[in-house]
């Protein structure tokens, strides 16, 4: 990954040069498809009900390690609470 959005772009340009205040973004959510996902993010099919929920990382230190050759990661593990499929009993494989 070596580019970013030209909108991210001037995001950084106007912080660093005063125009605006950066307000940081509280958290991300991390999904499971039950389709395999398109290279350009499309074709994704979240699950739906049997206790099925997005997951929340906060997006903090203790979340996400410095970055080193463009990159971060995440420092510890989350895990998705067990969710049952409504039809199926459990949930089958997920991407």
């Amino acid at each position: 990954m070596s580019n970013i959005t030209t909108q991210f772009s001037h995001k950084i340009l106007n912080y660093l040069f005063g125009r605006v205040l950066y307000t940081n973004i509280a958290a991300y959510y991390m999904g499971v498809s039950t389709t395999p996902i398109g290279t350009d993010g499309t074709d994704a099919t979240e699950p739906v009900g049997g206790g099925y929920a997005r997951l929340m990382i906060p997006n903090d230190r203790t979340s996400f390690s410095a970055a080193t050759n463009k990159k971060v990661g995440l420092v510890k593990q989350f895990q998705f609470p067990e969710s049952i499929d409504d039809d199926a009993g459990e949930r089958g494989m997920s991407t």
